[in-house]
């Protein structure tokens, strides 16, 4: 981390930076705010803008881990600040779990021909037995939110349930993406039509690889939070951006399972 310093104190909006070096070179470097991935950067100089007011005031700890083409991975995540923000409302969260009855996932050709509905209790992502590929859709009751409300942080939390393989392996590279619809992209529960309905928002954020447990995405792009519906739905789709090579997937559950969560300034 090289900039803020420790022990500052800070407001608004921040300009984080880290260095990374690595004989094999860096491929990424992930911003962390007390423990959690908020951005992520793929090339020198590493920075993101941070908006300070999506945290209460008082301390929070910042970090940066580095990745290189190996695999490994280092983290220097000491540099404690003080945010303090004057003359606004203190954030909000909201937490809102996913509508099982309209959750869903659609298996598809590489090229999306011929979707259809998956029937298995959980919900795919990637290549499955079958040589077929595999998008998740999860719909969330958003309208709790205020009018009024500005939305400065949001990420979703998804749940493990089995898998084979590891699906982000190949193509090298290959990431988990969400789409976001205000809304939904067609009928409320899931149809065909959606493996390329149009989204509001595409890419507003990643999911690591993971094999147990619960993975929260990074935070969404300023896109992702702009279609967050304060009046109705909000369906996210999943989806790797690569079609892998080899049978590799994973399942993850819905429910309560699947957590969207919100902070907002009212």
């Amino acid at each position: 981390m090289t900039a803020p310093a420790n022990a500052a104190t800070v407001g608004g909006t921040v300009n984080v930076t880290a260095d990374a070096a690595d004989a094999v070179g860096v491929t990424r470097v992930e911003f962390l705010v007390d423990g959690e991935v908020v951005s992520t950067d793929s090339q020198a100089p590493y920075a993101f803008a941070w908006n300070s007011a999506a945290v209460g005031n008082g301390q929070h700890r910042l970090g940066a881990r580095a990745f290189d083409a190996a695999g490994n991975q280092a983290t220097d995540d000491d540099t404690v600040v003080t945010v303090s923000n004057t003359g606004s409302p203190a954030p909000v969260t909201a937490r809102f779990t996913s509508i099982a009855a309209d959750d869903g996932y659609l298996k598809a050709n590489a090229d999306g021909s011929a979707a259809a509905l998956g029937f298995m209790t959980n919900l795919a992502l990637g290549r499955g037995t079958d040589g077929k590929y595999n998008r998740s859709f999860l719909s969330f009751d958003t309208s709790g939110l205020p009018d009024g409300a500005t939305v400065t942080r949001a990420f979703l939390t998804v749940t493990y349930s089995s898998g084979s393989g590891d699906p982000w392996s190949t193509p090298a590279g290959n990431t988990l993406v969400i789409d976001v619809k205000t809304g939904t992209f067609n009928a409320a529960n899931t149809e065909a039509a959606d493996w390329a309905g149009a989204a509001t928002a595409s890419s507003v954020a990643g999911i690591e690889r993971f094999s147990a447990g619960a993975k929260s995405s990074g935070d969404f792009s300023a896109a992702g939070l702009s279609a967050i519906n304060k009046a109705g739905k909000t369906q996210l789709r999943l989806r790797f951006t690569q079609a892998q090579t080899a049978t590799q997937y994973l399942f993850v559950r819905d429910g309560a399972n699947a957590v969207l969560t919100v902070v907002y300034t009212p």
